[in-house]
């Protein structure tokens, strides 16, 4: 059996083998060095939204205590 079969197929928005094509060498150069915490930057992210890190709406200061993004 081939991956294929076993696995559902991943659009490209979601499919995270193409998570960094779009970004410029210099960062991810620097994410792979460890210099920028993209997991800190995504928990930013998810908190600016208002959700949770299972992606569910639980309003911006909630969010913002749970990530706990109030250090950056």
């Amino acid at each position: 059996m081939t991956s294929e079969t076993t696995t559902p197929a991943l659009n490209d928005d979601l499919n995270p083998a193409f998570l960094f094509s779009g970004i410029f060498t210099e960062l991810l150069s620097k994410i792979a060095k460890g210099e920028i915490d993209a997991n800190q930057i995504a928990r930013q992210e998810l908190a600016n939204r208002g959700l949770n890190t299972d992606g569910k709406w639980v309003g911006f200061v909630e969010a913002k205590k749970q990530l706990r993004t109030d250090a950056i």
